[in-house]
């Protein structure tokens, strides 16, 4: 794990109500092109702490659903370009 990896990282806070913290995220990814891609990504999006859902495969969009005192859509967006994938921010 990258020192930038662990910055993003938050920690959990137990007096924080967990259950109403999640935050459904659509994002372009100008490269997301195949099924083989969505998969890739499905695969290292779950692995991050407090991705809860992705959502169904679409054309250059990605549909997150992750807790917001968990993780952050900066650490999402980090591991896609980790990958090579590239987000653009619209909104």
């Amino acid at each position: 794990m990258s020192w930038y990896d662990k910055k993003l990282e938050k920690s959990a806070n137990p007096n924080i109500d967990y259950n109403n913290s999640l935050v459904a995220f659509n994002m372009i990814i100008t490269n997301l092109n195949t099924i083989e891609d969505y998969e890739k990504i499905d695969k290292v999006l779950r692995t991050i702490n407090g991705v809860e859902d992705i959502g169904p495969y679409n054309h250059k969009k990605l549909s997150v659903i992750y807790n917001q005192y968990l993780t952050s859509i900066e650490h999402i967006v980090y591991k896609l370009s980790q990958m090579g994938y590239r987000y653009v921010n619209r909104f």
